[in-house]
């Protein structure tokens, strides 16, 4: 049985978790960090070639938030929103994959401890910060969780902007991205999305997943099936 999550989070932390997943992919480019620095977009430059898109999207939110007709969090005190801004900031910016392996390591560690004293957790803002963006750095990445023929739809997806970055990259003299190359050839995108699966959202998932007690254990079991489909696909071509 999953723990319970109120005991990590209270209801504002929860809602903070619900309103960063709505929120952490707002107004994205079809684009990743990598080339909006290489090409000196406007984001950028803005942001100084540090977690891009990640604070562009945080920004875009309560840049919405801010306006009256939108402002779903007008009517909470400003200590409260203070913790749900400072909380919300810290979720998106851990969806940087840039930091997925300095957060799961840091989840790692800190897991066992945060089971074992709830009430030292409620009195640690880092390690909520490590629990709350794990989870939505998760959630960032559930797409290989979902059954094959859900999960296909969407890596067919993410992969035709992948291809639509190289073909810009190469417009503007850019050096392409090697794995985004050669996609729409059925193994290597097959290649690419296992070695996705076994080297990123596994681990990650897994790691949760036993941090609840096997509550995510369907999604285990959907990532070790999705991998099975995907080297049927890159055996058969």
């Amino acid at each position: 049985r999953s723990p319970d999550i109120n005991n990590y989070f209270d209801e504002l932390e929860r809602y903070t978790l619900l309103l960063s997943a709505l929120c952490h992919d707002i107004d994205h480019s079809g684009r990743n960090n990598a080339f909006e620095s290489s090409s000196y977009s406007r984001l950028s430059i803005k942001y100084n070639d540090e977690s891009v898109l990640e604070n562009h999207h945080s920004a875009s939110a309560f840049k919405i938030l801010s306006q009256e007709k939108y402002n779903i969090l007008a009517k909470l005190p400003d200590n409260e929103f203070k913790t749900l801004r400072k909380f919300m900031i810290s979720n998106i910016l851990y969806t940087d994959m840039k930091k997925h392996f300095e957060l799961l390591k840091a989840f790692q560690i800190k897991a066992p401890s945060i089971k074992e004293n709830i009430e030292e957790f409620r009195g640690n803002e880092q390690e909520r910060k490590i629990l709350s963006g794990t989870i939505i750095h998760a959630v960032d990445l559930y797409a290989p969780t979902k059954v094959f023929s859900i999960s296909k739809i969407w890596a067919m997806k993410i992969n035709q902007e992948f291809t639509n970055q190289v073909q810009e990259e190469i417009s503007l003299g850019l050096t392409p991205t090697p794995f985004m190359q050669n996609l729409d050839q059925p193994q290597i995108m097959a290649k690419q999305e296992i070695g996705f699966i076994k080297a990123i959202v596994r681990p990650l998932w897994a790691e949760l997943n036993s941090f609840l007690n096997d509550y995510l254990s369907e999604a285990i079991t959907n990532c070790d099936k999705n991998l099975e489909e995907w080297r049927k696909i890159q055996e058969e071509n």
